[in-house]
């Protein structure tokens, strides 16, 4: 996940993509690295 062109990227492993992707989006933990810096773009 990134959040920008050449910006911050988040790296993880899960075996259910689209999912995981949705709850990036959501900030479904907003305390989590992803939602800290916006990640919210797959790469």
């Amino acid at each position: 996940m990134s959040n920008k062109f050449k910006g911050t990227i988040y790296i993880g492993v899960t075996n259910n993509l689209e999912e995981r992707v949705k709850e990036h989006k959501l900030k479904i933990y907003p305390d989590s690295f992803t939602s800290k810096y916006n990640c919210n773009k797959l790469v």
